[in-house]
């Protein structure tokens, strides 16, 4: 909502400007309803595909959003400023940004839910985790992210020496600290996370590079 919101906003703006040193000033409503038409429809598609990654769910959102940006742009001008396949082809940039938005997406690693009867196992192996809403992500090195259904103050019962909070959001395996400083603790796979103010004075370990 917030996303959708500004973007309209400065487009809206751009809108405005654009047009004020062009000679052909617009009204405040029109470079409004030109982000909403131009903007809204396919950040709502890149959201709504993004969760599926599948080319079938792209394709049916992206459809969606050019149908949807016809649609929003008929009953506020009462009719096309352009003949119906000029619109089309005027919308085409808004495909081709969204599939490159949902391209780049789709590179990044997306973690996968434990299977049950696997789920005892990873908790025994993580180096550290993120809280991520109702779920905690599972981080080992060199390996994808695993999503579990859980909390941070349940995983810290279940080991409360091996494990150590750093940040409200992150916990770490507490062997595997070998620095903490001022940027936050670094591990000894090479990884840097945040430690939080309240918790930085309650860090009693000895770093790993400091253990006889």
């Amino acid at each position: 909502m917030f996303t959708c919101t500004g973007a309209v906003a400065v487009s809206a703006a751009y809108c405005l400007l654009y047009n004020y040193f062009a000679g052909n000033p617009e009204t405040l409503f029109n470079a409004a309803a030109w982000g909403v038409i131009n903007i809204v429809p396919w950040i709502a598609a890149v959201e709504i595909a993004r969760h599926f990654r599948t080319l079938r769910a792209v394709c049916c959102a992206l459809t969606a959003a050019m149908v949807l940006s016809l649609a929003i742009e008929l009953p506020i001008y009462g009719e096309y400023r352009s003949d119906l396949s000029f619109e089309i082809v005027r919308r085409l940039p808004g495909v081709a940004v969204s599939v490159a938005v949902l391209g780049i997406l789709a590179l990044r690693p997306r973690p996968h839910r434990a299977k049950d009867a696997a789920i005892d196992m990873r908790l025994e192996h993580f180096d550290w985790a993120r809280a991520a809403g109702n779920y905690v992500e599972l981080h080992r090195h060199n390996e994808s992210p695993v999503l579990i259904r859980s909390t941070l103050s349940a995983l810290l019962d279940r080991d409360t020496d091996g494990l150590c909070q750093i940040h409200r959001s992150y916990i770490v395996r507490r062997q595997l600290v070998t620095r903490l400083d001022r940027q936050g603790v670094l591990l000894a796979n090479g990884k840097r996370l945040p430690v939080g103010n309240a918790f930085r004075d309650a860090l009693n370990f000895v770093p790993s590079s400091q253990r006889s």
